[in-house]
């Protein structure tokens, strides 16, 4: 599988059966000294939908996405809107493992119960090395970590579901 799409936002409150996701869509693997592409997109994961449809959210475009290198150093990535998604890319400039971090506090609207939150994390390794592959370096307010950064097929993964820093006890993920 050359696509990772990991998707961390269905945990975003609740919703309805029917509800869409914001997913960040990139290859696992990255090359140092190379582009490395990302996607952003809102909606199902097989249904890509036209983006004047899938932001329902007025400053949905105006997202921060955060670079963590294995080193722990961030940087922001601009994106710009295409047809059906958001794009942006960076260079790679190190061996290990980096994390694309989306996480955003949706208005609440006046007299609104539920508070929406977007948190969305992906993780590409560049070489073989698996410096960086930490949670400590991730601050979204929820997400799901493998201490794994290579996977097989039909092999048991183990994930530990992250709130606010820590391991979420008795959850299930």
């Amino acid at each position: 599988m050359k696509k990772l799409i990991f998707t961390l936002l269905s945990f975003f409150i609740v919703l309805s059966a029917s509800a869409h996701a914001v997913f960040i869509e990139t290859s696992l693997k990255g090359i140092q000294g190379k582009s490395h592409a990302i996607k952003i997109v809102y909606g199902e994961p097989d249904e890509h939908e036209v983006i004047s449809k899938w932001w329902w959210y007025k400053a949905g475009m105006e997202i921060t996405l955060t670079l963590i290198k294995p080193d722990g150093s961030t940087s922001s990535l601009t994106t710009t809107a295409q047809d059906d998604h958001l794009l942006t890319s960076f260079i790679p400039d190190q061996d290990g493992v980096y994390h694309v971090s989306l996480k955003r506090d949706i208005e609440r609207k006046e007299g609104a119960k539920t508070q929406y939150q977007i948190n969305a994390i992906a993780t590409i390794q560049v070489g073989n090395s698996t410096i960086g592959n930490t949670a400590t370096h991730l601050n979204n307010e929820l997400f799901v970590f493998a201490e794994q950064t290579a996977f097989k097929n039909k092999k048991e993964v183990t994930l530990t579901l992250f709130q606010k820093g820590k391991p979420a006890s008795n959850t299930a993920v």
